[in-house]
């Protein structure tokens, strides 16, 4: 079952059938219309500058096709990595050798109000934040209104710096214990 088909790039309506088919079930399909060149685009330079620059930079110097012999210079007589057999070029292995950026604390990188918001997702669950949403002026122990509405953000601040000094503990004490072993 092949089909017969004509086409062109001409406007013509262009026959697609069967072998066998009668002309009235044929399908005539127009092809679709040449696409419209693509518009010039405008040069951002004009051509007066554009001579100037390219006069000024040097012309272009190809690669040589011709590989470099294995006892020249640029092969493991000077210390280099040596040519290798299948062209792909090594470089020398280099080490760094820098200071490591230093770690940022949560503390040194968040601002006051950050801090609190972290330390109130970190130690104020929302079991405990429902059953301290109301306080009793008389009974909560704080003297102003500023204090009053923030007594679950003073809880979880102070558990913050409460956990912050047993892990300036901990470390202190793993360093002290380093420093003992050598």
């Amino acid at each position: 079952m092949g089909v017969l088909a004509v086409s062109g790039q001409s406007a013509d309506p262009t026959l697609i059938a069967e072998p066998h088919t009668p002309p009235a079930l044929a399908r005539v399909v127009v092809p679709a219309p040449a696409p419209p060149p693509a518009p010039e685009r405008p040069r951002l330079i004009s051509p007066a500058l554009a001579s100037a620059l390219a006069a000024a930079m040097p012309a272009y110097d190809p690669p040589s096709a011709h590989p470099v012999p294995a006892g020249s210079a640029a092969s493991g007589a000077t210390g280099g990595p040596a040519a290798p057999k299948n062209g792909i070029l090594r470089l020398p292995d280099y080490v760094v050798h820098d200071r490591k950026i230093r770690e940022f604390s949560e503390r040194e990188i968040s601002t006051p109000k950050g801090l609190r918001e972290i330390a109130v997702k970190r130690y104020i669950t929302e079991l405990d934040a429902a059953l301290n949403a109301f306080q009793i002026p008389l009974f909560s122990g704080y003297s102003t209104a500023e204090d009053r509405g923030n007594a679950p953000e003073k809880r979880a601040m102070r558990a913050y710096d409460e956990q912050e000094a047993r892990d300036r503990a901990a470390e202190k004490s793993d360093l002290e214990a380093l420093d003992r072993m050598h």
